[in-house]
């Protein structure tokens, strides 16, 4: 603790020739059989019962205090934010789903987005929508920012991908009144 600053030791930590990690993993396992004052002097170091407990809620802090910084949860999947590798956090969160129902919870009311895909498409369906109702078509010009957002590229990037579109997802345009094909290319 006096070298590192904690007391989260990894399971194979060898520490001077001492298996430190595997001595902590021990402890962790038999915390119920531990003394009082064994306990208390463990707890007085700070020590790291749930390690996977410590590590979710430390990617959590760095999370909160990014999306403060930034305003959204859609971090890179390689972005290190404040020495701490946020963006392969964010990625176990999304793939490995192993969260408890009370963590899934605050990472939803913290505006996390579990499918990027999905959430980009939303976004950029959302603008579309409001270009419609702004010039009465779904006819974007080639190059044309929408309120800073690229929706001419989101507009032909649908027409590549029509056929890899979800049935959804074309209902959805095709209700909006999308030109799935142009003459003049726009």
């Amino acid at each position: 603790r006096q070298e590192f600053g904690h007391c989260q030791i990894p399971k194979g930590l060898i520490y001077q020739e001492f298996k430190l990690g595997l001595w902590a993993a021990r402890h962790r396992s038999s915390k119920d059989k531990l003394t009082a004052q064994e306990l208390s002097q463990l707890n007085a170091l700070d020590f790291v019962w749930d390690i996977n407990e410590y590590q979710w809620e430390a990617g959590f802090k760095c999370l909160v205090a990014y999306k403060e910084e930034y305003g959204d949860c859609l971090v890179s999947s390689k972005k290190i934010y404040q020495g701490y590798r946020l963006g392969s956090w964010v990625n176990s969160q999304r793939t490995r789903r192993k969260q408890t129902s009370e963590q899934v919870s605050r990472l939803d009311n913290l505006g996390f987005v579990w499918d990027v895909l999905e959430y980009q498409w939303e976004k950029g369906f959302e603008h579309l929508v409001a270009y419609k109702e702004e010039f009465g078509d779904c006819l974007v010009k080639r190059g044309h920012l929408y309120h800073d957002y690229n929706l001419a590229t989101w507009v032909g990037s649908q027409r590549s991908k029509k056929t890899k579109l979800t049935p959804w997802q074309v209902k959805l345009l095709d209700e909006l009144g999308f030109v799935w094909k142009t003459r003049n290319k726009n």
